[in-house]
């Protein structure tokens, strides 16, 4: 019995001793912990953000004027790598901004395949990826945001006012880039709005977005004999070509011509009674939102969505100077990008 009594005690020291071992040691801890020094949030003008795109003309260099007001005004550093609709050197481009250790990727793409490969490789890299105006194929890559107008609505939105105001008439789609996610969502819901029975779809022609091209292909189909009595174009640089087109052709007055853009080279032709209608959308607000959305998540602050589309507008040459939103943004407009990415609405 007294053996027992005393592997009993032998047993409670031990035991004693090791929980104040152990909270000792526990304290120790809490205290280097304690004193450890605080990492700090990365300022924003310590920040650098890559972004990847085509080229800086006509779209997306009213895109890089917006995106860089928002960037410039919080002091962020910001660099580009144009691509020229190339998917190597848009893939390239990501692995540079990565071995660069910039703080965020912005990028447009026009394969939604490269978009997946380009977002798995910025999320390796712990780097966040932002996707504009592109569409992801699925996959494990993830961005942060996807940003873009919805062309397919855009699409729907002039098959319904063709159907409502020339029912039955023959359209002709004067399209951007075969394969790229705006010109076949576009196309596939103008070619919806046939398939209903609100007009005839008469073909798509392929401009890659240029003046010269889309003047040419316009010029080409009229002497094919081809009928149509409206035309869709996707971009302003495409309304300018085929209006040209239709001009010297003394086919102006005869057809209907609706633009997907509300450019600098809508406005004129408005202004000068050469275009007829326009589903305006706004780049440069556009990429103000993106930026504030960017600078917002690196700060820890999630957007409101992760995917967003920018309201649109079907102007006319009446309402287009009330309504329309242009291109080109200033200062003014930042709170209303401010909201937007924090809410989802736009009020202007």
């Amino acid at each position: 019995m007294k053996k027992v009594i005393m592997w009993f005690a032998v047993l409670m020291l031990i035991v004693v001793f090791v929980g104040v071992g152990c909270s000792k040691k526990k304290a120790e801890e809490e205290v280097a912990e304690a004193e450890a020094p605080v990492e700090e949030a990365k300022a924003l003008e310590d920040m650098k953000i890559g972004y990847v795109m085509p080229y800086l003309e006509g779209w997306f260099g009213y895109w890089d004027l917006g995106w860089n007001l928002i960037m410039d005004k919080y002091g962020v550093e910001t660099e580009s790598i144009l691509t020229y609709w190339d998917v190597e050197k848009e893939l390239q481009a990501v692995r540079d901004f990565i071995t660069m250790g910039v703080d965020a990727i912005s990028i447009e793409s026009t394969s939604p395949d490269t978009a997946q490969v380009m977002a798995q490789l910025a999320n390796e890299a712990g780097i966040p990826i932002m996707i504009d105006s592109s569409s992801l194929a699925p996959g494990p890559g993830k961005p942060f945001f996807d940003i873009s107008f919805d062309y397919g609505a855009m699409g729907a939105l002039a098959g319904e006012k063709i159907t409502e105001m020339w029912p039955g008439a023959k359209v002709l789609h004067m399209a951007g880039i075969a394969g790229f996610p705006p010109t076949e969502d576009q196309d596939e819901a103008l070619k919806a709005g046939a398939e209903a029975g609100g007009y005839e779809y008469v073909g798509t022609e392929y401009t890659g977005y240029q003046i010269e091209d889309s003047k040419n292909i316009l010029r080409d189909t009229i002497a094919s004999g081809k009928e149509f009595d409206v035309i869709l174009c996707a971009s302003q640089e495409v309304a300018e070509g085929s209006i040209e087109a239709l001009k010297s052709a003394n086919m102006l007055d005869d057809v209907i011509v609706i633009v997907v853009n509300y450019g600098p080279l809508d406005v004129d032709n408005f202004d000068q009674g050469e275009l007829d209608f326009a589903i305006g959308q706004s780049v440069g607000l556009h990429a103000m939102v993106a930026a504030v959305v960017t600078l917002n998540y690196l700060q820890g602050i999630e957007p409101f969505s992760t995917v967003a589309h920018l309201p649109f507008q079907w102007l006319t040459p009446e309402n287009h100077r009330e309504e329309g939103i242009t291109w080109a943004v200033d200062e003014s407009w930042i709170p209303v990008a401010e909201k937007y990415a924090k809410t989802g609405i736009l009020e202007y």
